[in-house]
């Protein structure tokens, strides 16, 4: 009798339910991201597909800040809201503050380090590299501002 408790309870579970659902998002995730390794490595062949997969690693790579600035922002803005509005006010342009730093430094970073890392990926142009630099910043920018 016990273990049918279990059961309903577990089924009624907000806990339960949300790890469904990131379980769900994190295979169709995984499954899109091999399906385009698979269609990349075919259509680019193993030159430009390793300079490609070596971008997209550094863009992974520099997904961290932008993540971490999210998961920040949500977890002092949530405090600041247990103390008062004008809390949540001082919070935020706190955050946006540091974020818009955050987000200067990694574009400035990569942009500098645009020709050396086109050269050492094979990558024909070194604007490629540039432009993944301001996604990253505007990236970061998104995410504070999501989180």
């Amino acid at each position: 009798m016990q273990g049918a408790a279990t059961v309903r309870r577990l089924g009624s579970s907000a806990l339960l339910r949300g790890s469904i659902l990131l379980l769900i998002a994190s295979t169709g995730g995984n499954a899109g991201a091999y399906v385009f390794n698979v269609i990349a490595g075919r259509a680019l062949g193993p030159a430009d597909y390793g300079s490609t997969l070596a971008l997209v690693s550094v863009l992974s790579i520099l997904a961290v800040p932008a993540t971490a600035m999210q998961t920040m922002t949500a977890a002092q803005v949530s405090r600041a809201a247990l103390r008062s509005a004008e809390a949540v006010d001082d919070e935020v342009d706190a955050l946006r503050r540091l974020s818009d730093l955050l987000a200067l430094a990694v574009t400035a970073l990569l942009l500098l380090a645009a020709l050396p890392l086109a050269r050492l990926f094979a990558i024909d142009s070194p604007g490629v590299v540039a432009m993944t630099g301001v996604a990253a910043g505007v990236g970061i920018l998104l995410a504070t501002a999501r989180g």
